[in-house]
């Protein structure tokens, strides 16, 4: 039986309860005329929360070789090459190599993902499911950004997301931070920086974009950290579950 799905829960909610009442994706991934690597396959299935059991492989003269279809509850949402998706999901740092919004990058095959759900445990998914966020909001270039980085230190010392942080805010986004005080956050005078000396915050990783009322542009991620580097959650393209994460961060720490 199904948990019901966010707009039928009652925020706001804590971080943590969000997580736990979260509905995933019911993902199935299908490969199409493919000979390659199957680590390849199994990286995608990973990165959207598709057991082993259903991911099938398939022989038709109706698609190009080596061509991956990704249905969420019985739906087509993304069709690509196996190459170019797995390149895209195992991209992390791409966004911040390249601050050009018109140049197109592997992670952008992702661009056209709407109203799934999945859930993720793994640290190097739930980066790679930021940056995409990010890169949709620098493409954007408007609206609200709200992100946590459990403490403010991490964000300090991690200069390259700072200066894209800036360079999203420079470019119309309305950018907050959130984190335990732990660090004066220099020059990030483009920011709203939110210090909280909160656990919730010390635990929580989120990033979540309104998608300056585009319900087709909202994303968001919001994770846990269980224990050292042990994470779970849920990154999201339900605009409900945007709108969740966003009242329920502002409510509570605007």
């Amino acid at each position: 039986m199904r948990r019901p799905t966010v707009a039928h829960l009652t925020p706001p909610m804590s971080f943590e309860a969000m997580i736990d009442a979260m509905p995933t994706a019911d993902a199935k991934l299908c490969v199409y005329n493919y000979g390659g690597p199957e680590a390849a396959v199994a990286d995608i299935a990973s990165y959207f929360d598709v057991d082993s059991n259903d991911v099938s492989r398939k022989r038709t003269a109706d698609k190009p070789d080596g061509t991956a279809v990704v249905a969420v509850d019985g739906d087509p949402l993304l069709e690509a090459r196996v190459t170019a998706l797995r390149r895209a999901v195992r991209t992390t740092a791409e966004v911040l190599r390249n601050v050009d919004p018109a140049e197109p990058l592997p992670s952008d095959l992702l661009a056209s993902l709407s109203g799934g759900t999945f859930a993720s445990h793994d640290r190097r998914r739930l980066l790679v499911a930021s940056r995409h966020i990010e890169r949709r909001v620098h493409r954007v270039g408007a609206g609200a950004l709200h992100a946590s980085f459990q403490r403010l230190s991490r964000l300090a010392n991690d200069l390259p997301t700072l200066a894209y942080y800036n360079l999203l805010a420079r470019a119309g986004v309305d950018v907050y931070v959130y984190g335990v005080p732990d660090e004066r956050l220099e020059n990030a005078d483009e920011l709203t920086v939110v210090g909280v000396d909160s656990g919730e915050i010390a635990s929580t990783w989120m990033v979540a974009f309104d998608g300056d009322g585009d319900d087709d542009e909202k994303a968001a991620l919001l994770a846990r950290e269980e224990a050292s580097n042990d994470w779970r959650g849920f990154w999201t393209f339900d605009p409900a579950a945007v709108d969740g994460v966003i009242e329920y961060t502002t409510a509570t720490y605007g």
